[in-house]
């Protein structure tokens, strides 16, 4: 039995870095396998974000995401830092204008020092707005063709009759 008290332990936490082997999104927790540590397993430690009051942020760490944590010192309690990128788990850009989420199939990438944006997903893509949506641009288009509100139809005859598709 250590003769250090509770509250010792408490002021003496540590950073450790580790690889998640388990998740539970509906508890916001994670368990860490710590390599130099002969590979204890943490209790479920806590998953933390930038914000979660007002605008919040979610996303839990992957299975065998390589991690920062920080735990007490009796390595009971703690909390997922972040997780680190190495050779294995690249960033998706490496210059200092991006912004990034990338995921199987897709991402979403800000460019801050163009001001571009890139969507790119497997899956559909839904958009509701309290009020009206405004599009301004240089140009719509849809595969490649201009839809819109300068675009062309060719074969148009006056009437009710049906136009060709845009030019």
């Amino acid at each position: 039995m250590s003769k250090r008290s509770s509250n010792e332990f408490r002021q003496n936490a540590t950073n450790r870095r580790g690889i998640v082997i388990d998740r539970d999104p509906k508890k916001m927790k994670i368990k860490v396998r710590f390599e130099d540590e002969d590979d204890v397993v943490t209790h479920w430690i806590d998953v933390t974000g930038p914000s979660s009051n007002g605008v919040k942020f979610f996303s839990m760490p992957g299975l065998e995401d390589e991690v920062w944590c920080a735990m007490d010192a009796k390595g009971e309690a703690g909390c997922l830092l972040g997780s680190r990128y190495n050779e294995k788990d690249a960033p998706p850009h490496q210059t200092n204008e991006d912004i990034a989420v990338q995921f199987p199939g897709g991402f979403i990438h800000l460019n801050t020092g163009s001001g571009a944006i890139a969507i790119k997903t497997p899956g559909s893509v839904a958009i509701e707005a309290g009020g009206d949506i405004d599009l301004k641009s240089g140009r719509l288009l849809h595969n490649g063709k201009n839809v819109g509100h300068d675009h062309k139809h060719g074969g148009v005859v006056e009437g009710a009759a049906n136009t060709a598709i845009p030019v």
